[in-house]
């Protein structure tokens, strides 16, 4: 018997929040040795969405629980992650949403949850993609390179060649994307030096809380 389809099948949604403040990024180290295709990485801060519970109030949730932030919730990225994890005896299906989140208060670095060994804001500066996990690593050159649309990145990205990171060629090819993807934004962040300073989103996703 095929051991793989032997397996429990489980479809999981989570949803992940962006947080830049002072061009700092919030980002987790996730610390479950059970689970080696995230294990020792860093992340966006977030999980699951709990039953019956609105999708912006479980990042807010989420983010408070791994963190200490309060943060406010504005609008979700256009495209999902997705990959296929297998857990004990579960084949998991992690479908991940991020959002685009803002800082209320002072930041926080609180390592509060058994999963998480480390809680760090990054500079921008100095993110290491090669540190950092598959799906994150996509949200974050998203919101990223839309921050550059004003500097004609547009162009420089066509000299660049940027690699189609979302494109579904299996899990490795894919990180490998990412990682360049995301690499090459940083390299054009440093030539422009660039500072991000986000005001408060309106949230445009259709869930009230």
């Amino acid at each position: 018997m095929d051991i793989m389809n032997a397996l429990e099948k489980v479809q999981l949604t989570i949803v992940l929040g962006c947080v830049i403040h002072e061009d700092k990024l919030l980002l987790i180290r996730r610390n479950e040795p059970e689970q080696k295709q995230i294990h020792g990485f860093f992340e966006l801060p977030g999980g699951k969405i709990e039953f019956g519970e609105n999708p912006v109030k479980s990042i807010a949730r989420e983010i408070m629980e791994e963190t200490g932030n309060e943060v406010f919730v504005g609008p979700m990225l256009p495209f999902p992650f997705v990959a296929v994890r297998t857990y004990k005896d579960k084949q998991v299906n992690v479908m991940a949403l991020c959002f685009l989140c803002t800082l209320v208060g002072e930041p926080r670095a609180d390592v509060i949850e058994s999963k998480t060994s480390e809680v760090k804001w990054f500079p921008l500066d100095e993110l290491e993609p090669i540190h950092i996990q598959t799906g994150s690593l996509q949200f974050i050159s998203h919101v990223l390179e839309q921050d550059y649309s004003h500097m004609e990145t547009k162009h420089c990205w066509g000299r660049l060649g940027a690699p189609k990171c979302f494109k579904d060629d299996g899990p490795f090819i894919e990180r490998d994307r990412a990682l360049d993807h995301l690499t090459r934004i940083l390299l054009v962040r440093k030539k422009h030096g660039y500072v991000i300073t986000r005001k408060k989103h309106s949230s445009h996703f259709p869930f009230q809380c």
